[in-house]
């Protein structure tokens, strides 16, 4: 479970034997998107507790975010709307 503040959040893992025949590959598709009320303030925090967060990046589509891999591989975004100019191209 992972939490800030007062939102708690929690994936439900299958068992074992129903995951084995999932390519690693096919969890690079698979991406939960999260809109934290202040995106930098909780990078600062993730990253000074040594999680292995992304740079935090504003896109051509208006958001500041960065991501993660959760221990299953899985990709963990958090944005945020804004206005600031895009520092990435993609």
């Amino acid at each position: 479970m992972i939490g800030r503040d007062a939102i708690k959040f929690m994936l439900n893992e299958p068992p074992r034997a129903e995951t084995d025949t999932v390519p690693l590959h096919a969890k690079n598709f698979q991406v939960y998107y999260f809109y934290p009320d202040d995106v930098a303030a909780l990078h600062a925090a993730w990253k000074s507790d040594g999680l292995p967060v992304t740079d935090l990046r504003v896109t051509l589509y208006g958001m500041k975010e960065f991501e993660l891999r959760d221990p299953d591989n899985y990709w963990l975004w958090f944005g945020q709307e804004c206005n600031d100019p895009p520092t990435v191209r993609e």
